[in-house]
């Protein structure tokens, strides 16, 4: 009882310096401000929340992973994983609530909150793998859907849960160093401070562009970043034996960083080109990052579907305690992974059979995304066309 109540106050007190770190980013004087009833409620939720996850992902989920939905069972695993798990999640529940509580308030995901995660996701992937989502082992299968599983568990991969990809094993296999040093270094280039204004001449914008990241005083910071980065992942490339588990979390850690970009990155350039205006901030797209490096590239796919069901309990939400009606999208992103990963085993149950299928996952995210820009651009032919001539 004592180590639930800890959790408690230790919820409470960060729930208290996140409206603090918030005003360091207030940009706009006459933004809305929280109802009183959010101001002193908001932290005693937060202190629940993290006692109820210890005990959800401690207690509740050592019984529950192992009576997960047919096919797939997925072992009960040692209270020490369980602990490291839940220590984990923690953290990057803070993390998503701080982006969240700040995109509310000021429509902003700031990078000194995506950056850190990010880190912190790769180096706990990396040197706990073992926190990772739990999988399962697929065992042989000749004709599908005949689909035999096996009962054993193991942290969620990029070919989970299938057998691991050779080309992605360390040394001497140089295509996973190339495929990493690149992710790498294209996560590092998305972070810096840029702007490209295509409505001038190419040569023109490409000067205006290198010029202010040659005057952001975060770009040497990002580079050495980059340095240093691609420095640890030779290593861990070069030291690392064939079957790793270290190997694999920093794979699958960056591959679902650059899915989580890359997703949300194109909708927002799809929904640029659809409405003619910014649809959704660049700070979604660092978030996304850090949400795939902390639980890769599989759950980032549902992530995107479970998203926007997530944010209808969130507008709700936000009218009923006085918060306005103007709704970012990053809260959404941020509710979709707690539920995932509250609700993983069902989820995981759901989305295996279909990642199984080597070209389905790309294929229907390209439906998808054709679809959405289909659907933005009729909308706004419509508004602009018949609801702005009212």
């Amino acid at each position: 009882m004592l180590y639930f109540f800890t959790l408690f106050l230790t919820g409470y007190v960060v729930a208290c310096g996140i409206p603090r770190f918030t005003a360091l980013y207030a940009s706009s004087p006459d933004r809305s401000e929280p109802s009183m009833a959010f101001k002193h409620l908001f932290p005693v939720a937060v202190g629940i929340a993290l006692a109820f996850l210890c005990w959800w992902e401690t207690q509740w989920q050592a019984v529950s992973l192992g009576k997960t939905l047919e096919p797939l069972i997925l072992n009960p695993e040692s209270a020490q994983t369980l602990q490291l798990r839940f220590a984990v999640h923690a953290v990057f529940f803070l993390f998503l609530l701080a982006a969240t509580y700040i995109d509310f308030e000021e429509m902003i995901i700031p990078d000194t909150i995506t950056i850190p995660g990010t880190i912190l996701g790769l180096l706990f992937a990396t040197f706990l793998p073992q926190t990772l989502l739990p999988a399962t082992q697929m065992l042989p299968q000749s004709v599908f859907p005949q689909i035999l599983y096996g009962e054993n568990s193991v942290p969620l991969h990029i070919a989970s849960s299938q057998a691991w990809p050779e080309s992605f094993s360390p040394a001497p296999a140089t295509l996973s160093l190339f495929v990493l040093l690149g992710i790498w270094w294209f996560w590092c280039f998305a972070t810096m401070n840029r702007v490209w204004y295509g409505r001038l001449p190419f040569r023109k914008a490409v000067a205006i562009f290198w010029r202010y990241l040659k005057r952001s005083r975060t770009t040497p910071l990002l580079l050495a970043l980059g340095v240093l980065g691609s420095v640890g992942i030779a290593w861990m490339w070069k030291t690392a034996v064939p079957d790793s588990l270290h190997w694999r979390g920093l794979v699958s850690s960056l591959v679902g960083l650059f899915a989580g970009a890359i997703l949300i990155w194109s909708v927002r350039i799809i929904g640029r080109f659809a409405l003619g205006r910014e649809a959704m901030g660049f700070g979604d797209v660092t978030l996304m990052a850090m949400i795939g490096a902390f639980v890769g590239w599989q759950p980032c796919v549902l992530i995107f579907f479970l998203a926007p069901l997530a944010g209808v309990f969130l507008g709700i939400g936000r009218v009923l305690l006085g918060l306005g009606r103007e709704l970012p999208y990053g809260p959404f992103l941020c509710l979709g992974t707690v539920v995932l990963i509250l609700f993983w085993p069902q989820c995981w149950n759901f989305g295996e059979p279909f990642f199984s299928w080597t070209a389905f996952v790309p294929t229907v995210m390209f439906l998808c995304l054709v679809l959405l820009g289909a659907m933005l651009w009729g909308w706004n032919r419509i508004k602009s066309k018949i609801i702005n001539k009212k």
